[in-house]
């Protein structure tokens, strides 16, 4: 009986150090997540956050299930440290936007150019009635359903920008005209929207962005588009707009730069945490756990729902975001 008692002790006592060393793996992980601006590398570490904070409370909840209550109080420390850049979801930290004189809604979507049914978007875009439409990856194929859906119908104003994959539509129910496109470095899809609320002008600014996953260039391409975006936004007098697949979640290093040099914020603080990526890697269903389709909106604006949308046959979800100013 003793040795069956020493046998179980020994290896309850191996599996808390386990799974304490894999909590400890999963901390340093998110504090080099930190350190972005010194290498790419650890920039692609931030987008895994949340990833992090669901790796820790199962191991508190699975020490506290051995009854190990010191290694789950130091796990759930640490857990509730790591859930600090997560607060400003939750916090209602929207502010009043002006008169309110103007309301619109914004569907932001990255279609994703491989999918083959688009009739799941056209029944989506009836039933949400958004007044704005930017899409990222919409080929040739998309374009002719939508057109074929009679979605045009519906937004009589329409802009499309085909550079290489990233390739852009945007729909209106207001009227919108094309701005010189800023150079940016390596020529990201973009494209800088006037668009005409009644007598009052908004700038719009559509991308998607470059993967800074994919080396080092395109982490430094992305850092340096972000910086001319910034200045751009600063030095625009209408209500400034941005919309896309940015490719780069909250914690990302050029992400936070450029709220902090743009002064635009992040739509999704104060309506909790809204994931919309990945749905599917390959063949595999996905539970989304990375925010990378944002709008960002300046000071004039303020945001009066946000929400994400249902699966449209993309490994992006669609996000919904209500406005005023």
């Amino acid at each position: 009986m003793d040795k069956r008692r020493f046998s179980e002790n020994s290896y309850q006592h191996c599996l808390t150090a386990s799974l304490f060393i894999i909590f400890i793996v999963s901390v340093l992980l998110s504090i080099a997540s930190r350190f972005g601006q010194y290498s790419w590398q650890l920039d692609v570490l931030s987008h895994f956050q949340p990833w992090y904070l669901l790796i820790q409370a199962v191991l508190c909840l699975l020490l506290m299930g051995l009854r190990d209550w010191k290694l789950a109080g130091i796990v759930l420390l640490g857990l509730g440290i790591n859930a600090l850049p997560f607060i400003s979801f939750f916090s209602d930290s929207r502010g009043v936007g002006g008169s309110m004189s103007n309301r619109f809604k914004l569907l932001q979507f990255n279609v994703c150019a491989p999918a083959k049914d688009y009739a799941p978007l056209s029944h989506y875009l009836s039933e949400e009635k958004p007044d704005i439409v930017t899409l990222e990856e919409c080929g040739d194929n998309c374009f002719q359903n939508l057109k074929r859906d009679q979605v045009f119908k519906v937004y009589p104003y329409q802009i499309r920008k085909v550079p290489y994959r990233h390739r852009l539509l945007v729909l209106s129910k207001f009227p919108i005209q094309e701005l010189k496109t800023p150079r940016l470095v390596a020529d990201p899809a973009v494209l800088l929207l006037r668009v005409q609320f009644n007598s009052k002008p908004v700038t719009l600014l559509v991308m998607h962005s470059t993967r800074p996953s994919s080396g080092k260039i395109y982490y430094e391409r992305q850092i340096q588009q972000f910086h001319q975006i910034a200045k751009l936004a600063s030095a625009t007098s209408t209500p400034f707009l941005m919309a896309g697949d940015l490719n780069v979640s909250p914690w990302n290093y050029s992400f936070s730069r450029l709220l902090e040099e743009s002064h635009l914020k992040n739509s999704m603080d104060g309506f909790g945490f809204q994931p919309s990526f990945p749905i599917f890697v390959s063949r595999f269903k996905m539970f989304p756990l990375v925010p990378i389709d944002h709008v960002l909106v300046s000071q004039k604006f303020q945001v009066l729902h946000r929400h994400i949308g249902p699966r449209l046959q993309s490994d992006h979800l669609p996000l919904i975001v209500e406005l005023g100013f």
